[in-house]
């Protein structure tokens, strides 16, 4: 995993070389283990390689065609790659970045794991490839070489990079099929630049920081961040996830394409208990293997371990694959003494796998002490203090010397995990659903039966899917009175378009979830935590498209069943984790006790609602009201005041 940036020229104005050397110290964070940058010329037999300050001494003594030769860069080119490497698979220098093939006709910079590289690799062997390394990105390389833009159908993993050939100045640039690594673009009209994260694009002198508005809307009112190509940062976009991009440098035309969509079954089906065990034995099989190939790597793998089913069917599955004799090591974020702390479920998988178990207590001083640096990795606004408790359990990560875990992220989304999922079924076949199951309730022995009436009751039926599944701006009786009126009435279509897009066929909403919306984010927030300390966050729930291919093509009935939530889950991990955690009812997440810090915290937050504020809430009114919001219960409310003090914190940092 790594960074990576690029500056081509449009219209023959040269480089200037300190543009490339500041994008590469933007990222510094993502690969502080070497530096590249490779120069292309107006003179076109001229490429120079050059090095910075963290590459490596034996670095610049290897004698490859992609090593650095000096570090001085020339004040003639018209294109620059540059690459911040963090060493994972082949940590010598054969690995250094950008690399090219013998012939220096095709050059990449590449950040992500192709986790099928090894398979991949035998098969270029036999068509006559040749590599200098044992790293998975020659083998993406050759791969682009041999079959052109179709290679990437046969990746297994994550990436986001670029290919320049020669010959045709072509640059081929691409992303995952779920986004899992970050592709970002700008262009004037004398240049085009790229990079893993938007503030590398703010280090160069023709990149504006223009605010987006509707992206500010999107994220006060809908809860949604990054669902559309341009973000928050106006003119520069994101490469969706499953697209390719092509620039043609001589003529400077772009072709985004997209590669890959996801199927899924659009059938409710019935269930049948010889299915489900079918169903259930395959998953297994299919996530032992996206977990035996994320175990792939030249330095230590840990592992998140939450207390919930996603981290620990993780751990226990890795720590069964592992043919290490050193115990695994596994991090939690822990609040002792409070509801949302889930050690002791943590506790039982430590038991199970003997493994190494490091915690964390994130507290209230946290959120003043670590939100600006927190703001800074995140480069856009983020939803409350889950995310900085992950920001804390990734430092943790670096602190033991670990560079690469394994993370739940996607299994919610993948089998049906959250609340909303239960209204969704329920608004499908409601009378089916609902009084069928009620009226078999009575006789029902199974505890999760039970649970799931008790769960309709406690939850009221009035509620539909798009009141629960998104996170709207409902913060008691304030509802949208604190947003400006003309902030409002300028973007409330998107609000009124967005309530029109809930569907009844639960399939159809993890889909729209898992690619278009709330997995997004969450992936997003993981890539930042973890690279903001140098940690590589593999993701097996998510970035092995033949487990997703698989569980999508699963029914809807075999998702929630009987009110059990993540049923498919929870069925092929039977007899391979504590029964206690597998069989667990309540949901938690990323919980933390965010009411009660923001309690101790009144004061200082209401420090932080500033004029930033004032285009898109009446700062006036929220700090009279203050008191008032704070005397009213907080637990689960904190929505909106998150919001409001994290976007004006975010518009001060960034100067935007």
């Amino acid at each position: 995993m790594c960074g990576i940036a690029g500056i081509v020229s449009l219209d023959a104005q040269p480089i200037l070389p300190p543009w490339p050397y500041n994008m590469g110290k933007a990222l510094r964070h993502r690969g502080p283990d070497d530096e590249g940058y490779v120069f292309f010329c107006q003179n076109e037999e001229k490429v120079s390689c050059v090095g910075g300050d963290d590459t490596p001494s034996h670095t610049w003594q290897m004698q490859l065609p992609y090593s650095p030769k000096n570090n001085i860069a020339p004040s003639d080119a018209y294109m620059a790659l540059v690459h911040r490497r963090l060493s994972i698979l082949d940590v010598s220098a054969y690995g250094h970045q950008p690399m090219c093939d013998a012939s220096r006709r095709f050059w990449i910079s590449f950040n992500g794991e192709v986790y099928n590289y090894q398979e991949l690799r035998q098969e270029l062997l036999s068509l006559g490839h040749v590599f200098f390394s044992q790293t998975d990105t020659e083998v993406v390389l050759h791969a682009y070489i041999q079959w052109g833009t179709q290679c990437v159908q046969k990746f297994n993993g994550m990436w986001a990079f670029v290919i320049y050939d020669r010959v045709s100045k072509k640059l081929f640039c691409s992303r995952d099929r779920f986004g899992v690594k970050p592709f970002y673009y700008s262009f004037t009209k004398s240049f085009f630049v790229f990079a893993s994260e938007q503030k590398a694009f703010f280090t160069l002198p023709f990149v504006q920081k223009n605010l987006n508005e509707e992206a500010v809307f999107d994220y006060l009112v809908l809860g949604r961040t990054e669902h559309r190509d341009e973000g928050f940062f106006k003119g520069i976009f994101e490469l969706m996830p499953g697209h390719n991009l092509e620039l043609q440098i001589s003529s400077g035309s772009i072709r985004v394409e997209k590669y890959y969509e996801l199927p899924f079954n659009t059938q409710q089906g019935q269930f049948s208990q010889k299915e489900a065990k079918k169903y259930a034995e395959n998953v297994n099989m299919l996530l032992q293997d996206s977990v035996r190939l994320r175990l792939r790597s030249d330095v230590a793998v840990g592992a998140c371990l939450s207390g919930g089913i996603d981290s620990s069917a993780l751990v226990c599955m890795a720590n069964s694959l592992r043919q290490s004799s050193e115990p695994l090591h596994v991090f939690t974020a822990i609040y002792p003494g409070m509801e949302v702390d889930e050690s002791q479920w943590a506790s039982k998988v430590v038991e199970a796998t003997h493994a190494h178990w490091h915690t964390v207590q994130t507290k209230a001083e946290d959120i003043l002490q670590s939100y600006q640096d927190l703001i800074y990795a995140q480069d856009i606004p983020f939803f409350g203090s889950s995310t900085l408790s992950q920001y804390k359990v990734m430092e943790l990560i670096a602190r033991n010397g670990i560079k690469v875990t394994l993370d739940g992220q996607g299994a919610d989304e993948l089998f049906s995990g959250y609340p909303n999922h239960f209204y969704t079924s329920l608004s499908h076949d409601f009378s089916r659903l609902l009084f069928g199951n009620v009226r078999y309730a009575h006789r029902a022995e199974k505890e999760p039966m039970k649970n799931f009436v008790r769960f309709l009751v406690r939850k009221s039926l009035i509620k539909w899917p798009f009141q629960v599944g998104y996170g709207y701006l409902k913060n008691s009786k304030y509802d949208f009175q604190l947003l400006q009126k003309d902030f409002w009435q300028k973007h409330a279509e998107q609000y009124y378009q967005q309530r029109q897009t809930s569907s009844s066929h639960l399939n159809e909403v993890l889909h729209h979830e898992f690619t278009g919306t709330q997995l997004k984010y969450l992936m997003r927030t993981a890539d930042r935590n973890s690279m903001r300390h140098s940690v590589e966050s593999r993701l097996p729930f998510v970035d092995d498209h033949r487990l997703v291919e698989y569980v999508f093509g699963v029914p809807s009935a075999y998702k929630l069943h009987l009110g059990q939530s993540k049923f498919l889950l929870r069925e092929s991990m039977k007899g391979k984790m504590p029964e206690a955690v597998r069989q667990r009812w309540d949901k938690k997440g990323f919980a933390t006790p965010e009411a009660m810090w923001f309690k101790n915290l009144k004061g200082e937050l209401k420090t932080m609602l500033d004029d930033n504020l004032a285009p898109f809430v009446d700062v006036k009114k929220l700090r009279e009201e203050w008191d008032y919001i704070f005397a009213q219960p907080l637990a689960g409310n904190t929505t909106g005041i998150s919001r409001f003090v994290i976007l004006s914190m975010w518009r001060k940092k960034f100067g935007v």
